[in-house]
């Protein structure tokens, strides 16, 4: 029952014990994104991301997640600005986010982009296996676009 569990979490949120408060707020936006209101989701993201109470690694999270929600509407400006601060840095997040950037990259065909994000993941010997292949595949496809063939050979 989606909707007493939502009750359930919007109580835990707001007068659980600490660390179930912030669980509880993450349900409530997984719970948003499930039901197809992305916008109110990305907002419980981005309120869990920029409160100071919420841990460093849990903020990256729902910075990533609002991110995420964003991905097929979001303009590039938009998404480097979302996943700046974990590209930048050694967040345990940042071979995701490089991933939501060459993403946003490729589908707006900005395939030199999509190529630079990609490639830095492939080259990084930290990038967990999985998302090295997806990587891999990604640049596979890359190559083979068109506008690829074009500017590389330039």
């Amino acid at each position: 029952d989606a909707a007493k569990a939502r009750e359930i979490f919007a109580g835990l949120a707001e007068q659980g014990p600490e660390g179930y408060r912030v669980l509880a707020r993450f349900q409530l936006a997984a719970a948003e994104a499930k039901a197809g209101e992305a916008d109110k989701a990305v907002a419980d993201y981005d309120a869990l991301a920029t409160d100071p109470s919420v841990d460093p690694i849990l903020q990256a999270h729902a910075q990533l997640q609002a991110a995420a929600l964003r991905l097929e509407k979001a303009d590039y400006a938009e998404m480097e600005r979302r996943l700046k601060g974990l590209v930048d840095s050694n967040s345990a997040w940042r071979f995701s986010a490089r991933e939501l950037l060459g993403l946003t990259a490729y589908r707006l065909n900005d395939m030199r982009e999509a190529e630079r994000q990609f490639s830095a993941l492939v080259g990084d010997q930290g990038t967990p296996p999985n998302l090295r292949e997806r990587a891999d595949m990604m640049l596979a496809l890359i190559v083979g676009t068109p506008q690829a063939l074009s500017t590389t050979s330039k």
